[in-house]
Formats: C-alpha cells, structure tokens, sequence
C-alpha cells in the first residue's frame, strides 16, 4: 500500500507499477482459491456433523419410551442441531482472524509506531464487555429454545387431534392457546436478541472507534504530520486498521454463535444421555440349548466331532405370560395394570375387549415391553412382532410405498392376499393411480378406516 501510494506521487516508474499490479493480481488469486477450499472443507465437516447429530438423535429416539421422545426429539432436530451447526461453522475463523490480528497489529506498529495499541485497547474493553454479555447469553438462549419446545409439542398434538377438535368445537380455544405459547416464546426470546444487538454493536465498536483513537495517538506523537511521507503513511495506516479490526468484529461476532452451538450441543447431549427403554420381560428362546457340565477336578477333553445341522421345535407353550404382574407407565408411581395373570396362546386369534378405559392399550403395551413392571413377572417366547398403533403413522408417499416400503422386490403374492384379507380391494379400485397413488402429509387423502386398514397391511408384508 506504501509503494502504491508513493508511485501514484510519481507514476514515471512503469516496472514498478506494474510490479504492484501483478502482485495484487497474486494476492487476490491465491486468496480466491484459499478461500473456496478452505469453504469445501468446512462445509464438509458441518455437513458430516449434521448427519452425525441427526443419526445419533434418531437411533436414541428409537431407545427410549416415545413419550419421552416426543417432548424433545422435534425440538432438537429443527432448532438446536441447526443453531449448532451455524455456530461452529465460524469455529476456525476464531483463531485464525487472532492470528491475523497480531500480523496486522505488527505491520500497523511499523507505519505509526505507539499509535497501534489503540485498536488493541478498544479491542480488550469491547472484549471485556462481550464476555460479561455473553455470560448470560447462554441462559436466555436456553430458555427460548424450551419456550419454542412447549409451542412445537403443542402444535404437534394440535395437528395429530384435528378432527377430534374440530369435533368438539375447541377449534377456538386451541388457537387462543397456541397463540398464547407462540406469545411467550417471542417474550422470552426478547432478552436473548437484545443481547445479540449489544453484542453486534460491541463487534463494530473497533472499526468505528479505532481509526479515530489511532490517528489521534499518531498527531499527538508526530511533529509533521501532515507532511508528504506522514500523509502516506497515514493512509496506509488506515489500511492496516482495516486489516486489524475487521478480524476483530468478526471475532466478537463469533463468540456468542459459537456459545450458542455448543449450549445447543450440550442439550442434544442431555437427551442423548437419557436412560433406555428397559425391557424387563423375561424373553423364553424358542431353541433350548444344553450346556456341558464338569465335576470338581476334572479336565475338559478336546474333541473334533463333525457339525450337523439340526433345528429344534421345542418352544414355550404360551406367546405372551404373566403372573401376579403389574405394569406402570415410565415416571408413574401408579399402576395401569395389576396383579395381571394371563396366558396368550400361538397361533390363535386372542381378543381383548372391555369398556373405556379398562386397560386393553396399556395390556398391548405391556406385551411390547412399553411399560415398567413393578411385581410379578411376565415372559414372552417372541422377540420381534408387529404393532398396529390407535393412530396409524402414513408417510407422504404412495400406498404401496406405505405397505412395501422402499423395496423394489416384493412377494406379489402374498401382497395381493393380504389386499384381499384387509379389504382394499374396493379402495384402491377407486384411487386414480391405483396402488401408487400417493396419500399425501399423514394419509391426508385417506379416510380414517383406510389408514388402519393400510397400517394393518403394512405390518403383514
């Protein structure tokens, strides 16, 4: 910037014009190139660590009771894994605009001498109060992201239970109340933002203030300044406060976005850390297998006998047992089933009726391992079975997607019979497109009997 400055004084030296032209030509080449790879990595590791935090939520989702799962799980997926993500995607740029700050704070010194502590200093204040700020940034920010988890649940039920409000004239009141959770959230995010606004002002505080401090200290300390070389160097100066300040703002930028990733990263670590769904049934194998037995003193002999497959068909003589049981929700003290003894055969058609309320859900429940036992014990001579939920999970797909899944080859057979024994025949002769007909957001399109219908084929393919 000094050379440029002097030859535009004297521009009789053409080498050296065009000298500066072709190292600005370098300088800003190698920092285009620089910057988009540096950008490629970066954008990778963000990537890899969405995918990451979105694997490990969902594999804990399917670990724990889904009422646990429900409160968070939404919450954590569409706010805190992206804020979390938007924060450390400025983590490198923290150190490095430091060290850009101490190249710059030296090549300033070599222009104005004792002048360059200004930036410096307002720097440090600013830091100062930046930190103290962002103490506190982290607690308000937590209490919005719980204010916006009460509304999204909420809303969430809202959406799962339209007809029964519309049913029940609560369409009203349930609007007021949603809006009422959607008021809260914007009081409670009102701290929080007005924090980030005197943390942003904070961060523009070195560019506003420093050049002024800057040339200051330089005309306090010179006795020609306005000389032809101070007048180069002061522009050159100017420059370099650039060069120190702005690397400044974005490290005070920085700072509360990167506070914020990781106050996000340590609530996704909290649902992570929740205990599993215990599964405290006492599962019969259908194969028995014997285990050798030796006295006391005796050797086990090595032996070389030729394997033969063999399969056995002993198994329990009941599905599902229990004896004296009773069963509880997770965080109730309450049982919803008690001293229940019962014995549900193989290869029958067992139902289970009785009034409002009398426990058939929770006993389905139960034989899910859903519920805690608290006495007695239960046994069951299956690992894996299919659950057709009261509320029937329909994607945004087609019928058959729904039924199939993503398969491309599937037994038409034994697709068409369960058509047939689930009565859909009828209905998907009426859709336009068939069986490939798609149902739209949770079975929009469909009536509420289809989608049982097509829950329950999905669970026989």
């Amino acid at each position: 910037m000094l050379k440029l400055l002097r030859w535009l004084e004297d521009t009789s030296a053409e080498d050296l014009g065009y000298g500066i032209l072709g190292a600005y030509g370098i300088i800003y080449t190698g920092l285009a190139i620089a910057t988009g790879t540096y950008w490629r990595f970066q954008l990778q590791f963000i990537t890899l660590l969405r995918g990451i935090l979105l694997s490990a939520v969902f594999q804990k989702t399917l670990s724990i009771h889904p009422m646990d799962a429900k409160k968070t799980s939404i919450s954590l997926v569409s706010t805190d894994i992206e804020m979390a993500c938007t924060g450390l995607d400025q983590l490198h740029e923290l150190y490095s605009s430091l060290l850009q700050i101490g190249v710059g704070t030296w090549l300033l010194e070599q222009q104005v001498g004792v002048a360059c502590i200004a930036p410096i200093i307002v720097a440090i204040v600013c830091a100062v109060a930046t930190y103290k700020i962002s103490q506190r940034i982290g607690i308000y920010q937590k209490g919005w992201l719980e204010s916006v988890q009460t509304r999204l649940n909420a809303t969430t039920s809202m959406l799962s239970n339209m007809k029964i409000i519309q049913m029940s004239g609560l369409g009203r009141h349930i609007f007021d109340m949603i809006f009422k959770f959607r008021d809260f959230e914007l009081d409670s995010a009102k701290s929080y933002r007005g924090l980030l606004v005197w943390v942003m002002g904070l961060a523009y505080a070195p560019s506003a203030i420093s050049p002024v401090i800057t040339l200051v200290i330089y005309a306090a300390t010179q006795h020609n300044v306005w000389d032809t070389s101070s007048t180069a160097r002061i522009f050159t100066a100017m420059s370099l406060i650039g060069l120190v300040t702005s690397p400044l703002a974005a490290v005070f930028q920085q700072i509360p976005a990167i506070i914020a990733a990781f106050s996000c990263l340590n609530r996704v670590e909290n649902f992570l850390k929740q205990p599993n769904m215990v599964d405290r049934k006492v599962i019969v194998d259908r194969e028995s297998e014997a285990q050798p037995t030796m006295g006391p003193g005796k050797q086990p002999i090595a032996l070389s006998i030729p394997l033969v497959e063999c399969q056995s068909n002993s198994k329990p003589s009941f599905a599902f047992t229990s004896h004296n049981a009773s069963f509880s929700y997770p965080g109730s003290d309450f049982p919803a089933l008690q001293n229940l003894t019962i014995n549900i055969p193989w290869s029958k058609m067992t139902l289970v009726m009785g009034p409002t309320g009398s426990g058939k859900s929770a006993l389905v429940k139960a034989i899910l391992g859903e519920l805690n036992i608290s006495q007695g014990v239960s046994t069951r001579g299956f690992d894996c079975c299919a659950y057709c939920d009261q509320t029937p999970w329909i994607g945004n797909q087609s019928i058959r997607a729904n039924i199939a899944g993503h398969l491309e080859a599937y037994q038409e057979g034994l697709y068409d019979e369960t058509v047939w024994a689930c009565e859909l025949e009828h209905d998907l002769g009426c859709m336009p497109e068939h069986d490939l007909t798609n149902v739209g957001s949770s079975g929009a399109t469909l009536s509420g009997g289809q989608k049982q219908r097509i829950d329950s084929h999905s669970r026989c393919k």
